[in-house]
């Protein structure tokens, strides 16, 4: 056995003297107890190894020759007992090979018999100034090794606060956030055990939201509910303070029996707090070997606490302004749908994916309110098969409110309360939860739309509000869009009439002319031929006029539908196939593959096409090829991809000084034509959202650039 530094320390020296020959231990001790020592003796080795086990000595003097062990063995065995124990040799046979034996076994001192008093108390002063010295040494050296365990314990402490602060900066999710910090706390604090729970939205209970140190699965107990008050969390959530338990059953305040998951009856739990709003709680338990919390714990769980409450704020602030974010993406993405949306069918599909991508929602519903309370049903869209039977309705009447007798019901309520009743008899247990709400446009109630889901979801009362903030700001986008698209509508039909009218002035003014002319020459040879000649070309221009301006009134001519615009290109090259053949013109199609259809008015678009191709066709009498390219292209500043078709000829070429006026009314160089076609194909262009744009070099051919914007 060895011995403790502490039972080494002794205010006077204890010395044990061994020698074979008891006179000598005799004389010894009494020398040497008038000089105030305390003296025992013994004439065995093996008996002082078990005296300096069982009591511990100072100094140990011996002999070096004794007849069951000499003095160096029982020295080795003496330091393997007390390291630190001053062994003195004494022998009356010295010699220099013993003297270099003792000193490498550890020898304080060598001393020749007989003994010279003064040099034996010289040397006992000195060897006990020495154990001294370096008893206090080791003392000092575990004060230190103590101080610097508790320096790293800090230092670990407080790295831990500067990872959890890094947690804080750097982790978005607040899950794996809560995560991160209560494996962080267990492990600095060493509790063994632990978790955070959260104050419900209505402050009503506390939740666990992050465990260590629990054997069961995290799904089986996140729907624990703690009420404030109840139990250790309860009661720190209510008090709002931070408590100690050396003894769970034993403490007056909870009186709990100790469950068997906890290897210790010890625990602590503190307050997650921010600018006085309680969050949750912190709780720990099984402190690490078995031992007790300390205050020490209980102000470092306090730290860790501080700092999960920012953690847990601006990680609910990112997700309420990363929610935010999605809403007013998908309001916007609405929006910019809406401007390409031509009926009540497209909006409500686009607002139904937005909805969807926000919350669980399986079918959907919106109805408009008539003025006799009846909702009808303008869309729906119920893409589950096993429910296809609910579309076998229009309308639903709503019955008039019962008369309470305490003033006028809510209309709104009621409405809302019908649709709920009246979906929930047609559902046969497939339906999880229905959300029904209003719409109003201007403040005023435009209709209700309806969601619902069988995923087991249940709409929170957030869900309901995102949903009836977005279904009301969809139909305003689309009543809005609705008006400026009309109001555009009677601006342009205004300048178009008001350019028109000046354009029938002049047939009219020619014609009656004309006529007038012919009157007075009509006995003249020749003259009725060229007179009438040119009243049949007035009359014929003014018939052009009145049928654009037909055309242009013609409400179909604003409805659009996804077409494929290669099938469009085949049946005009189709059309012109005669003129084609009958020029010698070689026809050379690149289409690109996987072209998505894009919104057009078919009508208008293969007018367009027909005036481009057939102008083609006419600037090459003798022949060329006439080349058509349609692939995905983004044009110049913008980012989004449109449909390009370029039509590109071989023929004559358009000077550079008049390419800037060819898609003017009226503008031509060709003889008797009208100047009406690539000025409607500009307008067919810019009614689509597109571009038109045409490169041409004289004697060489030109190109055409028809883009059109690619809709999802």
């Amino acid at each position: 056995m060895s011995l403790t530094v502490e039972n080494q320390i002794s205010s006077v020296g204890r010395i044990l003297v061994v020698d074979d020959e008891e006179r000598m231990c005799l004389s010894l001790k009494s020398l040497l107890e008038r000089n105030n020592y305390r003296i025992d003796f013994t004439t065995s080795a093996g008996e002082a190894l078990n005296m300096l086990a069982r009591k511990g000595y100072d100094i140990v003097i011996t002999d070096i020759k004794m007849p069951d062990e000499d003095g160096i063995s029982l020295l080795r065995k003496a330091k393997e007992i007390d390291p630190y124990v001053v062994v003195i040799l004494m022998t009356g046979f010295a010699s220099l090979e013993t003297a270099k034996a003792a000193i490498n076994r550890g020898a304080f001192d060598y001393l020749t018999k007989p003994l010279e008093l003064e040099e034996l108390l010289k040397s006992i002063n000195k060897g006990l100034a020495s154990r001294q010295a370096e008893i206090e040494k080791q003392n000092l050296m575990k004060l230190i090794s103590k101080s610097n365990e508790m320096l790293e314990e800090r230092v670990n402490q407080l790295h831990a606060l500067y990872r959890s602060a890094g947690i804080i900066s750097e982790t978005i999710d607040i899950n794996i956030l809560l995560q991160q910090i209560i494996n962080l706390v267990a492990g600095v604090v060493g509790g063994k055990a632990g978790s955070i729970m959260l104050l419900d939205e209505r402050k009503m209970f506390l939740r666990i939201s992050a465990t260590v140190g629990w054997e069961p699965n995290f799904d089986e107990i996140k729907d624990i509910r703690i009420g404030l008050n109840e139990g250790i969390a309860g009661y720190v959530a209510a008090k709002r303070e931070s408590v100690i338990i050396d003894d769970i059953a034993a403490d007056s305040r909870f009186k709990k029996a100790n469950r068997d998951k906890y290897e210790t009856t010890s625990a602590i739990s503190a307050p997650v707090i921010h600018r006085d709003e309680l969050l949750g709680v912190i709780n720990l338990n099984n402190k690490e070997g078995r031992q007790k919390f300390t205050i020490d714990d209980l102000r470092l769980l306090e730290t860790f606490a501080s700092n999960a409450a920012i953690a847990i704020v601006n990680a609910r602030l990112f997700e309420g302004n990363k929610r935010k974010l999605k809403e007013l993406t998908i309001l916007h993405r609405i929006a910019m749908r809406l401007s390409s949306s031509r009926s009540e069918s497209e909006v409500f599909s686009s607002l139904f994916e937005g909805i969807r991508s926000l919350v669980e929602a399986d079918f959907c519903y919106f109805f408009s309110l008539r003025n006799d309370d009846t909702l009808e049903v303008i869309f729906s869209d119920i893409p589950n098969e096993s429910i296809r039977n609910w579309s076998d309705f229009n309308e639903i009447a709503i019955p008039s409110p019962p008369a309470d007798g305490k003033g006028k019901t809510d209309r709104i309520k009621w409405i809302t309360d019908y649709l709920e009743k009246f979906f929930e008899g047609k559902n046969e247990g497939w339906m999880s939860d229905f959300l029904a709400v209003p719409v109003s446009v201007e403040n005023t109630l435009s209709g209700f739309f309806c969601i619902g889901n069988g995923r087991g979801v249940k709409y929170s009362e957030s869900a309901k509000r995102l949903v009836s903030i977005i279904a009301s700001q969809t139909a305003s986008l689309y009543e809005r869009q609705k008006s400026i698209i009309n109001g555009s509508k009677l601006l342009t039909m205004g300048k178009m009439i008001s350019e028109l009218t000046h354009d029938l002035k002049k047939p009219l003014t020619n014609l009656k002319g004309s006529l007038q002319i012919l009157e007075s020459k009509w006995k003249e040879p020749g003259s009725q031929e060229k007179i009438l000649g040119s009243a049949i070309q007035e009359v014929n221009r003014l018939a052009e006029l009145v049928k654009e301006m037909l055309n242009f009134a013609d409400p179909r001519k604003y409805e659009r539908t996804p077409k494929n615009i290669i099938t469009i290109i085949g049946r005009v090259l189709s059309l012109l196939d005669t003129d084609i053949r009958k020029h010698n013109i070689v026809v050379v199609k690149e289409f690109s593959s996987g072209l998505p259809n894009i919104l057009i008015n078919e009508t208008e678009v293969f007018e367009a096409l027909i005036n481009i191709f057939f102008n083609a066709i006419e600037s090459m009498p003798n022949g060329g090829e006439l080349k058509t390219t349609v692939r995905r292209h983004i044009p110049k500043n913008f980012k989004n991809p449109f449909l390009e078709i370029s039509i590109s000829d071989q023929g004559y070429g358009i000077p550079a000084d008049k390419i800037h006026h060819i898609f003017e009314r009226y503008y031509t160089t060709k003889d008797g034509g009208t100047g009406l076609g690539l000025a409607l194909v500009k307008r067919v262009m810019d009614s689509h959202n597109g571009s038109i744009e045409v490169e041409s070099e004289l004697g060489k051919g030109t190109t055409f650039y028809l883009n059109f914007p690619i809709s999802k």
